[in-house]
């Protein structure tokens, strides 16, 4: 009697694995191509198994803008005001956080809003010397033709002339509603979101670790809601 074919042992499983892998990979490309975090996915995750002990999730900075002793102003001389866990800059103004964070993070705040004037920033990697400073910034810039922006400053503070990637929002966009901004910076690379959705990457290796922190320039005044870094 002819017996049944077999298969080798084990190859079941390989077979499943590599199915499993092939599905993750397609689920991963789809998804970034939308305005769903896997991060966030991945902490979910992390947290419904309780394994917030091992700091895979845990905030680095968890700022709520009680006080702003934490902070420091390494440049102008900006109005600071703080009410509800809010806090608003006027003027022209760099306050850095004074926790220095990993190299590769995700800078969050939950609720920025442009009352008036040309734009806020989400500065990354900063490093400060005196009252010079440098690193690098997102910002939300109506005043320079009304951009998203990437930019990095010299060692002096100033701004390389040329951003190094920008791009224009979309036209509903409303500059003076209040909006979740979010910076990852991960080796070289950078990434921003508005609202859940990125808008703008850019690549730099001039600067690979440094301080986070809050930028106001010209005559703006802008509030601030709850500034999270996580690993």
């Amino acid at each position: 009697m002819k017996q049944p074919h077999r298969r080798p042992a084990g190859q079941g499983s390989v077979e499943f694995i590599l199915i499993i892998g092939l599905i993750s990979i397609v689920a991963v490309l789809l998804l970034s191509q939308t305005s769903f975090s896997v991060s966030n996915l991945f902490c979910q995750i992390v947290e419904s198994f309780n394994m917030q002990s091992k700091g895979l999730c845990a905030a680095v900075v968890k700022e709520e803008f009680a006080s702003l002793e934490n902070w420091t102003n390494v440049w102008g001389s900006p109005s600071l005001n703080l009410s509800n866990g809010k806090l608003c800059m006027g003027k022209d103004g760099r306050l850095l956080n004074k926790t220095k964070p990993p190299d590769d993070c995700h800078i969050t705040v939950d609720k920025a809003q442009l009352n008036s004037g040309s734009g806020y920033g989400i500065m990354f990697r900063m490093t400060q010397s005196g009252n010079n400073y440098a690193g690098y910034t997102f910002q939300v810039d109506p005043g320079l033709n009304k951009r998203f922006v990437f930019r990095r400053y010299d060692r002096n503070g100033s701004e390389l002339s040329t951003p190094l990637s920008s791009v224009a929002p979309p036209n509903n966009f409303n500059w003076n509603a209040p909006h979740k901004v979010e910076v990852v910076a991960v080796g070289t690379k950078f990434q921003a979101y508005m609202d859940g959705v990125l808008v703008l990457t850019a690549s730099d290796s001039t600067y690979s670790s440094g301080q986070a922190g809050l930028r106001t320039w010209d005559s703006t005044e802008a509030c601030f809601d709850n500034f999270t870094i996580t690993p």
